[in-house]
């Protein structure tokens, strides 16, 4: 029944998955703050920060639709709001939010390179919002492998569009480091390449991480194993979609191990390539007992993690 209800998309299940959003992020709301923490700032920062998600929702359902990285089904939307569910961090760190948000924008680009139209200006505008989101985080500069393996994948490789990117990325530092030289402080500038990080991830070793890690990555594994043989023997755009977003979760894992804090937000920037993988093998599971059973298992995940 429910493998039924999400094998279509249609405005009914996203309806229904917003849903089981907001209980996911009301529930993540009431055991993160107390009570008297509930004031009239408090609540319009909250609301704030849902409007953020309605936005980075609507971009991610139309990069996934706009570039056919799943069939017409709502099992990529389940999973990315599912995932927030069970890592509830990332409700309500701002920065990390805002650059998820960012980041959505220069993915939209990157994998709208499939289609020939406007290749210089997609360049453009994909480095334009790395470079951007550099300046809130040096080492989102990684991601720029997957824009240069997107031109390799889907255009031709040649001087313009190896250049045009790199002038793109150099825009807003070069905006920045004017600003800073303005008010005399391009120490702040300097900082952003700064690049040291550490490697302590003892904060994963909690339960709250250990038991949806673990989850997510044997569902990564066995649809790796049960999909890519079968993607490989088909030609075109399709198997380059699935390379792009194998090498999408690779980067986005060195990027996790690159940085400098972590409090368990930084894990959303996995959100996007895990989302779209895992979907189309769920898609592709042709008894209905087992996709209905995961179905159900990943919308009560996040209640069943809450009461460990």
């Amino acid at each position: 029944m429910l493998a039924n209800f999400f094998d279509k998309s249609k405005p009914i299940n996203f309806i229904v998955i917003l849903v089981f959003f907001f209980s996911y992020f009301s529930m993540a709301l009431f055991r993160a703050f107390p009570m008297d923490e509930f004031t009239f700032n408090f609540v319009l920062e909250k609301v704030g920060f849902l409007l953020i998600f309605l936005l980075l929702f609507f971009l991610f359902n139309f990069i996934v639709s706009k570039n056919v990285l799943t069939l017409d089904n709502s099992y990529a939307f389940l999973i990315f709001v599912t995932l927030f569910g069970v890592f509830p961090e990332a409700f309500f760190d701002g920065k990390a939010l805002i650059v998820n948000l960012l980041s959505l924008f220069s993915f939209r680009k990157i994998y709208s390179l499939r289609n020939s139209s406007t290749v210089y200006e997609k360049l453009f505008d994909a480095s334009l919002w790395i470079g951007i989101i550099f300046l809130f985080e040096p080492f989102f500069g990684v991601f720029f492998i997957i824009l240069y393996l997107a031109i390799f994948l889907f255009q031709n490789v040649n001087f313009r569009t190896i250049l045009v990117p790199v002038l793109g990325f150099l825009v807003p530092l070069f905006l920045y480091f004017t600003y800073c030289f303005w008010i005399d402080k391009t120490s702040n500038f300097e900082q952003l390449f700064a690049w040291y990080t550490n490697y302590n991830f003892d904060l994963y070793n909690n339960s709250n991480f250990v038991i949806p890690l673990i989850l997510f990555t044997v569902l990564i594994i066995v649809t790796l194993v049960v999909i890519t043989p079968k993607v490989i023997s088909i030609s075109g755009k399709y198997r380059k979609n699935w390379i792009l977003l194998f090498f999408h979760l690779l980067i986005a894992t060195v990027f996790l191990l690159l940085l400098k804090t972590r409090n368990g937000s930084e894990l959303m920037i996995l959100f996007f390539p895990i989302s779209i993988i895992i979907a189309n093998w769920l898609q592709s599971i042709k008894s209905k007992i087992i996709k209905n059973v995961l179905v159900l298992l990943l919308l009560i995940s996040p209640f069943i993690l809450a009461i460990i």
